[in-house]
């Protein structure tokens, strides 16, 4: 399958229990979370060797993707979703688009960008063309590389 429908909204932490235990009634295609409070969690729990710079800010909101197939069938059950937590959340408030999949390649591209490891290395991926000409360059190919750079044993 190429295209999916995805439907995104934020509703407050306390409901989460509400939303894992009903959202599985819908015919999903995936569901993506992501809670603040459960990225700090494993942020702490990483050894104190890994580097990251993610700061999660917790505001008491969880963000929701869920993604349906882009057909009748899916929109109907996106359709069905929506109506269902209209009912049951007061104000709740989304955004839904259709996403095409067909180039996930290229479009994976977009958020991968150079970075800098300490002061004098830069690692970039082979599309981008310009880099700090003071730093030692390493050039890869993240999709054929070991890993995508990001993580110090790379």
């Amino acid at each position: 399958m190429d295209n999916f429908l995805q439907i995104s909204f934020r509703l407050q932490r306390e409901l989460d229990d509400f939303i894992q235990n009903n959202i599985l009634n819908f015919d999903i295609y995936g569901l993506e979370i992501d809670d603040p409070v459960e990225k700090q969690a494993l942020l702490d729990a990483m050894p104190t060797w890994e580097i990251t710079d993610i700061k999660p800010v917790d505001d008491g909101y969880i963000s929701y993707k869920v993604f349906f197939e882009d057909s009748e069938s899916g929109i109907s059950e996106s359709e069905g979703l929506v109506a269902f937590l209209e009912e049951k959340i007061d104000n709740f408030q989304y955004e839904s688009k259709h996403i095409d999949n067909s180039n996930w390649e290229e479009e994976w591209k977009k958020s991968y960008t150079a970075f800098p490891i300490g002061h004098k290395i830069w690692i970039k991926p082979s599309w981008e063309k310009d880099y700090p000409s003071d730093r030692i360059l390493i050039e890869i190919e993240p999709k054929t590389a070991f890993g995508s750079g990001t993580h110090e044993t790379t």
